[in-house]
């Protein structure tokens, strides 16, 4: 049977042959134009999720590089601020040598140490400057306080005393950490109680001039804000340790021909300032104070129930009731004491530990002896008490709060590899720190003992009061332990550095390999497109032109 072919059903079926091969036409255009195999979801889905998935990691690793490339400038500037820049810690530490070597020396006088002193301070000076150094609005060395400057000028105590069992013994250097110092100086301040016949009205005199002349700064008052014994010194507060009422702990060793001394007296020849067997001797001297952030862990006593005989403030492992904690912990963790076992031996101790605020508690438990330290292991370490506590603080469920302090600035450089781009200002310098935030502040205490800051603070002391031995004695900590200290940290700089080219040399090949992988799921042929398009152009003028000439044939032509 033959179908009869009418005028609509042969418009429709041209138009259909049109509309097809125009349609394969411009989508092999949009691909030359795009130069993608895949525009649309549609042209090929799988392809299209692979797309999306590989063009994910791909800004990832975009977002590593630009990590790397800002981690680059961190460290690069901290290397050349402490080892290889024009007016580094380096160069500052040789020039520091150097003086340091001048004023050892026996062949020079007290007035050339005293010369050697100005640029002593302009050294000083400009090591403060280096360690507040920025990286645009950031500071390098504050840790994550970088909106301030790591350090400000402060002043310090060193202490020269005979008696080595004496708190004020250059062995012990909880002295210096507890004396309090409030004021400017522009030149070393020697403070020397005098002896008297009643312990608690010792006298003290200052000299400004290394000992030349002296001037009376009377006997200690007490502090109205801090409640320590305090002297006032040519304008400048010296508070001493509460616990030694009025200083009376520093008569001893007093030199006999200063018995009844009154201030306009000298002392008989210069040796005698700085002779360890000449009495005791204060030297108020410049130092720097570090005011960022640090990785020390605090331990607070959160909660202490009405009856309870321990105080807990103390970090000393010698006193029965210190407390401390020990390990690497994420997060703060909460530990509440809970219930004493004394029906087994040894006796147990229940207690808990929350890692959210408190929300949830886990229970654990610990052995315990009476009057001993006691060990409470903990997420990430353990808490440490001098002394166990008591049954009135456990039924009242004593509480303590461990709290991690992260000073360090990660940068992502990696789906698990992060890279510390900050050193930390304390670590580095040293210089004076509020360990407790209680205003009170502490030598900061480094491997060797390498606290520059309060090593050029007694460099100086010592040109500025005329003391060769204290120029020998800084020049040892400065060889010894400075140095060296600086030089480690400046190693670990560069070895940071070479971590972030390796991965960076890494991260180039990884995105080398992800962008010819997307190449080849989506991008075109050139030649087989240029080839399709050609064809495809050819398919459509013989649709129109054939189209043409049938539309043109009719019964109407024949009659």
């Amino acid at each position: 049977m033959v179908m009869r072919v009418t005028q609509g059903i042969m418009y429709s079926s041209f138009l259909n042959n049109m509309n097809r091969t125009l349609g394969d036409y411009m989508e092999t255009n949009i691909q030359s134009s795009s130069q993608k195999r895949v525009n649309r979801p549609s042209d090929d889905p799988v392809a299209a999720g692979r797309i999306l998935s590989t063009r994910s990691r791909l800004s990832t690793i975009g977002t590593y590089d630009e990590n790397i490339q800002t981690a680059k400038g961190w460290l690069s500037i901290a290397e050349s601020v402490l080892v290889s820049g024009q007016g580094s810690v380096g160069d500052i530490l040789g020039r520091l040598q150097v003086l340091a070597n001048q004023g050892a020396t026996g062949t020079i006088t007290s007035e050339n140490r005293l010369e050697i002193s100005s640029e002593l301070r302009q050294l000083f000076e400009q090591l403060i400057s280096v360690a507040n150094t920025p990286f645009g609005a950031s500071h390098l060395f504050s840790g994550h306080k970088t909106g301030g400057p790591a350090y400000i000028e402060g002043l310090a105590v060193t202490v020269l005393d005979s008696q080595s069992n004496n708190p004020l013994s250059l062995t012990n250097a909880n002295f210096n950490a507890n004396v309090k110092v409030d004021g400017k100086l522009d030149r070393t301040m020697i403070l020397q109680p005098m002896r008297s016949g009643v312990a608690d009205a010792v006298e003290y005199r200052y000299s400004v001039d290394g000992g030349e002349t002296w001037v009376a700064a009377g006997k200690p008052t007490t502090d109205t804000k801090t409640g320590m014994p305090t002297i006032k010194a040519n304008g400048v507060l010296v508070s001493f340790p509460a616990s030694n009422k009025n200083g009376n702990f520093m008569v001893t060793g007093v030199p006999p021909d200063e018995t009844g001394a009154t201030p306009g007296d000298k002392v008989s020849g210069p040796d005698n300032i700085h002779s360890n067997d000449n009495g005791t001797w204060l030297y108020v001297r410049p130092t720097a104070i570090y005011q960022g952030d640090d990785h020390d862990t605090q331990v607070s006593n959160s909660y202490r129930p009405v009856g309870s005989t321990h105080t807990y403030d103390k970090t000393d492992p010698t006193d029965t009731n210190y407390l401390a904690a020990e390990g690497n912990f994420l997060r703060d963790v909460a530990v509440r004491l809970d219930l004493q076992d004394t029906s087994v031996t040894p006796p147990i101790l229940h207690y808990s530990y929350s890692i959210d605020d408190g929300n949830n508690w886990t229970p654990a438990t610990a052995p315990y002896a009476a009057g001993q330290s006691l060990t409470l292991p903990i997420p990430g370490g353990y808490l440490q008490l001098g002394e166990a506590p008591t049954t009135v603080e456990v039924d009242k469920h004593m509480q303590f709060v461990v709290h991690p302090h992260r000073a360090d600035i990660n940068f992502q450089i990696g789906e698990d590899s992060t890279i510390a781009v900050n050193l930390i200002g304390k670590e580095i310098f040293g210089g004076l720190y509020d360990y407790a935030r209680d205003d009170i502040l502490y030598p900061v205490t480094v491997p060797g003992k390498a606290n520059l800051f309060e090593t050029v603070g007694k460099l100086i002391a010592a040109a500025e009061t005329g003391s060769q031995q204290g120029f020998q004695e800084a020049l040892d900590e400065l060889n010894n332990n400075v140095m060296p200290h600086v030089e480690t940290k400046g190693a670990i700089l560069g070895g940071r550095m070479n971590r972030l080219e390796a991965t960076w040399g890494a991260l180039l090949i990884r995105q080398y390999s992800e962008e010819d992988n997307l190449s080849a799921i989506e991008d075109a042929d050139i030649t087989e497109l240029m080839t399709r398009l050609a064809q495809q152009q050819v398919a459509y003028s013989s649709v129109l032109k054939s189209s043409s000439m049938i539309m043109q044939l009719s019964l109407v032509n024949f009659l």
